[in-house]
């Protein structure tokens, strides 16, 4: 069975249209989603497209509801970046689907999907860089149900004496708020920016989860990697503030300098402002 491959965006600038062509263009017959509030245009031949308004269940109303902002950055940034999980899993609900590969709208993808995730099908799941979604591989859809509980648990009050429980591992609701809330605490106290984030309850939850079912996308694996940021060095060559590419067939390479070796990327992160617009120079659809 073939992964279903999801976006969410809000708004419509045209750096997700970008992605989700190139997307497309890597991979003519996968099943591309895409949600948010604005169906662009000109991918609406190629994306099955929904209102992320219809798509808020339950338990993604009542963390609407409990929602506190823990970070520096904007409340409704943050909001909605945690919310798309939820979003995401009513998705998979009512069109029964078993496995994703999420995409964040600023990714460019540059090889055939299948393929490459066959490398992760002994994880449950392969997060990027220990704790993003960014660029995520779902084998098992149950996943997105252990981490709405998760998050949906640490907001709402009425829970904070329950249990979390995953298979035989758990966690009081009031120890994990302790733990998480520690973080915001501590980067408050020493002036750092951020906070806790989607990527905090990803990161939290693979503690929990068996880590022998938890995978690194952004690894290299058979000489090929999903990049986590273009902005990051991550032992790759550098130039100008970003990784160092060079192209063959359309596929971009990067020498990594502590394997010695040219690593072929399935995608590249253009994440930040100043990277967003290298997006177009990086097409390889006509």
């Amino acid at each position: 069975m073939k992964h279903k491959i999801m976006y969410f965006h809000i708004g419509n600038p045209e750096f997700v249209v970008q992605s989700i062509k190139q997307t497309h263009h890597w991979n003519p017959d996968s099943d591309i989603y895409l949600i948010g509030d604005i169906p662009p245009e000109e991918t609406k031949d190629i994306v099955k497209f929904y209102d992320y308004q219809d798509l808020i269940c339950q338990s993604g109303s009542n963390f609407m509801k409990n929602f506190v902002n823990l970070s520096s950055n904007n409340a409704d940034f943050e909001k909605i970046c945690i919310f798309r999980w939820f979003a995401i899993k009513e998705l998979c609900r009512k069109e029964n689907i078993e496995k994703i590969f999420y995409m964040d709208s600023d990714i460019m993808l540059y090889c055939k999907l299948e393929e490459e995730l066959s490398k992760f099908q002994n994880t449950r799941y392969a997060l990027s860089n220990g704790s993003s979604a960014a660029v995520f591989c779902v084998n098992d859809i149950t996943v997105l149900e252990d981490y709405c509980r998760y998050v949906d648990g640490f907001y709402d009050d009425s829970q904070v004496d329950n249990t979390f429980t995953l298979r035989e591992h758990t966690r009081l609701f009031a120890h994990i708020r302790e733990d998480i809330t520690s973080f915001y605490t501590n980067r408050t106290k020493f002036k750092l920016p951020g906070g806790v984030c989607d990527m905090t309850f990803w990161g939290e939850l693979k503690k929990i989860d068996d880590p022998l079912m938890v995978g690194e996308i952004s690894g290299v694996r058979e000489r090929t990697t999903f990049d986590h940021n273009i902005n990051a060095p991550d032992f790759f060559e550098f130039e100008n503030g970003k990784k160092k590419i060079s192209w063959e067939n359309g596929q971009p390479y990067v020498y990594n300098t502590y394997l010695k070796d040219k690593i072929r990327f399935n995608s590249l992160h253009f994440q930040g402002y100043d990277s967003k617009v290298l997006m177009k120079k990086h097409c390889s659809y006509e």
